[in-house]
């Protein structure tokens, strides 16, 4: 009987540029397919109306990609290594702690620099904060499992065996924002829609250079997990239910100036980690699953 783990050391994982190449195409094609009609619809561009609601298909677009190119080069086999990743979670509770509140540290420098640069914030009470928060994570935590499954289950892997641990994790994250843009040109469904043009490009570029950093934080989390996507889900739903939770900026200016002191404090948060693991010299893998 064969010894070999069902989930291996994602970080001997190999990848191909034509293999990155076809996952992109199928991640970025179907996403847009679907945005792009939407973008032109919510802008009276086309002749019939689409409901935006159904944006949120384009959310599949990275599991589906992600799936089928992992059954394309590792048939089923890849695909239950790919599951099991999904359910690892027998890892020391600090890296639980690290995983939730990382992200909430992050958005909370974010709005303290924010508010010192003039911005207004409307807050909302703590109990209602509390309880929103952890009713919404419980919900996110699978939903970001459509992305992750893509992002981190298949592209992270093969673009650091690419280009390296870092340079892979530039890439994936530039991407990734990159990915975003139609969604948040759609009238009726982000806030980023009605911006006079030159907020859009401002809030846009820097939305793309804070998506970079904070793709390069998840990648810091997923290394010393073993690759786990439950924790990368986790800290994806962590930040996305404190974010849309914390504030909401009152006017079309703030709302630019608060993704330019978003990108400005998450780079900050990696360097500074970053910087404080290689003094440490922590271990590669420091996180060790008990499974």
């Amino acid at each position: 009987m064969s010894s070999e783990p069902l989930v291996p050391d994602y970080s001997v994982t190999r990848g191909s540029p034509q293999g990155i190449i076809a996952y992109y195409a199928l991640a970025f094609g179907i996403a847009w397919l679907i945005w792009i009609p939407l973008v032109l619809s919510s802008r009276a561009r086309l002749a019939i109306r689409i409901p935006e609601t159904t944006a949120w298909l384009a959310g599949v677009a990275p599991i589906f990609a992600g799936a089928f190119m992992t059954y394309r080069e590792g048939g089923l086999k890849g695909i239950k290594q790919l599951s099991a990743r999904c359910v690892m979670w027998k890892f020391g509770l600090r890296w639980y702690f690290i995983t939730v509140l990382l992200p909430i540290v992050n958005i909370l420098l974010d709005l303290l620099v924010y508010r010192v640069l003039g911005g207004s914030i409307y807050g909302v009470p703590a109990w209602q904060w509390l309880s929103g928060y952890f009713s919404v994570v419980p919900i996110l935590i699978p939903l970001a499992l459509f992305e992750e499954a893509g992002w981190r289950g298949y592209a992270s892997p093969r673009l650091q065996y690419l280009l390296g641990k870092w340079r892979g994790s530039l890439v994936l994250g530039g991407l990734w924002g990159i990915w975003h843009i139609p969604y948040y040109l759609i009238r009726g469904v982000s806030i980023f829609a009605d911006f006079p043009l030159p907020y859009l490009i401002m809030s846009l570029f820097f939305f793309v250079i804070g998506t970079t950093a904070f793709e390069t934080l998840m990648t810091w989390v997923f290394r010393h997990t073993r690759g786990s996507l439950l924790f990368a889900c986790i800290f994806h739903a962590s930040n996305n239910a404190f974010a849309n939770l914390s504030f909401v900026p009152t006017a079309k200016a703030e709302q630019g100036l608060i993704f330019v002191s978003s990108a400005v404090i998450c780079w900050i948060l990696v360097l500074t980690i970053l910087g404080a693991e290689q003094r440490l010299q922590m271990g590669r893998w420091p996180a060790k699953s008990k499974a």
